[in-house]
């Protein structure tokens, strides 16, 4: 049975169309990354703050929608976890100076990618931003989706 065919008759049956497939998560991480990107340009009230610390949830966020466009995982809350932890490690990497980081560090694409001084309030928002990123899979999901 086709998406098209299915969505109708779960229409006809009651049951809502659920959001999903891939021009939702394209959407979702076009969303992502420019609210991200402009958490970074925001030059207002707060600046600082939404800069350094809010930007750092999005950055989950577009993570999580990477990696979930990719791999097109039922197992969301697995991904949310797995991607926080991975940024939370990329966090405490910032800890080590080797030679070879440092390098890596010195362009911008580094430095955005593996940050450049450590915060240990960076941590709950990549922890808001794992949260977020797991309820808006798990509407783009559909049914109810794994842990």
């Amino acid at each position: 049975m086709s998406a098209p065919v299915a969505a109708s008759e779960a229409m006809e049956r009651g049951e809502r169309a659920r959001p999903g497939g891939a021009a939702s998560i394209a959407l979702s991480l076009l969303v992502a990354a420019s609210v991200g990107v402009g958490c970074k340009l925001y030059a207002g009230p707060g600046a600082a703050w939404i800069a350094d610390r809010l930007a750092g949830a999005f950055y989950v966020i577009f993570w999580c929608f990477v990696f979930f466009a990719i791999l097109r995982t039922r197992r969301i809350g697995v991904l949310a976890a797995a991607v926080t932890a991975a940024t939370c490690a990329l966090e405490f990497l910032q800890l080590v100076h080797p030679p070879f980081l440092e390098a890596v560090r010195a362009g911008l694409v580094g430095r955005t990618l593996l940050g450049a001084v450590f915060s240990f309030l960076d941590l709950p928002f990549y922890f808001l931003g794992g949260v977020a990123a797991y309820l808006w899979m798990g509407l783009l999901a559909g049914s109810p989706p794994e842990r």
